[in-house]
């Protein structure tokens, strides 16, 4: 149809109602949160490893601290905390003595490997939870064997543990 200017015309249309259904939505957020924290209690009912809840680091002075579990040394250097533990380990020798050494384990935030920048950036306010294994064949197997023969330090925020 073309209109000019100063002309009129008239137009009628008929309109009907489309319904659209839209997809169901599977929100998946609480299936990991429930699993997680299912995960966290098998393993607090296994006894293995040490912990410290939220609840427990608010009566400490700082994260560090979460940390002085036996087996689990901390260094404080330029504002920055370590995690090192001192592992035995046998080696062949007349004596049959094992060789004390000092390694650093392997830290998970959330699921995630990081380094200890990471660790050392979070408060214990944002903790939820810390789980410490001195040794890796004592971590959960997701956790164990990844970087080191040495333990695993897994830490989980409240965000990710927390609905």
């Amino acid at each position: 149809m073309d209109v000019v200017p100063g002309d009129s015309a008239s137009l009628d249309l008929s309109m009907t109602h489309l319904m659209t259904k839209l997809a169901t939505v599977t929100i998946e957020e609480r299936r990991r949160f429930d699993a997680v924290r299912a995960d966290l209690e098998h393993r607090r009912r296994l006894g293995f490893g040490y912990r410290a809840d939220s609840t427990e680091l608010a009566k400490l002075p700082g994260v560090v601290e979460a940390f002085n579990v036996p087996g689990v040394h901390t260094k404080v250097m330029g504002g920055q905390f370590l995690i090192y533990m001192n592992g035995t380990y046998t080696m062949t020798s007349k004596k049959g003595s094992g060789l004390a050494i000092t390694c650093y384990p392997t830290i998970w935030i959330d699921g995630f490997i990081v380094d200890i920048t990471a660790a050392n950036n979070l408060t214990k306010d944002e903790i939820g939870m810390i789980e410490v294994f001195t040794s890796a064949a004592s971590a959960p197997g997701q956790y164990a064997g990844t970087r080191t023969n040495c333990g695993v330090v897994l830490i989980w925020r409240k965000r990710y543990i927390s609905p």
